[in-house]
């Protein structure tokens, strides 16, 4: 719930799942205290991409310098994936089952209608 959707499409997902403004608030919450771990992170991870693609169009390139850049955005990365994942962890946990069902299918209608079904790759 948190990552690639926006807060607007968080909105409209807890209120298709019947969430009361209780859990909202408490969602937001969650969000809220993660975001200031998250915004560095992802600050980190674009100006890793940055160096990566300077590195890589260089007239020489260094594969070692290249190497150690990929290994510090997959480790950035995975910062920010085990973030994402607390926080959905956390907010699933404010939902009931049959809410959490809802969001789920939202998610996989989103996924499937922006190109990223599990045909997607083929």
């Amino acid at each position: 719930m948190g990552g690639g959707f926006r807060k607007e499409h968080m909105e409209k997902m807890l209120a298709a799942a019947g969430a009361t403004d209780a859990q909202k608030a408490q969602i937001q919450t969650i969000w809220q205290n993660l975001r200031p771990q998250l915004r560095p992170l992802h600050k980190q991870h674009a100006e890793l991409r940055h160096q990566l693609g300077q590195a890589i169009a260089a007239p020489t390139i260094d594969q070692a310098k290249v190497e150690q850049l990929r290994k510090q955005a997959v480790q950035t990365m995975d910062q920010i994936s085990a973030l994402i994942t607390q926080g959905m962890v956390q907010s699933a946990q404010v939902l009931s089952p049959a809410q959490r069902q809802t969001i789920l299918q939202q998610m996989e209608q989103h996924r499937h209608h922006m190109g990223a079904g599990p045909d997607a790759g083929e």
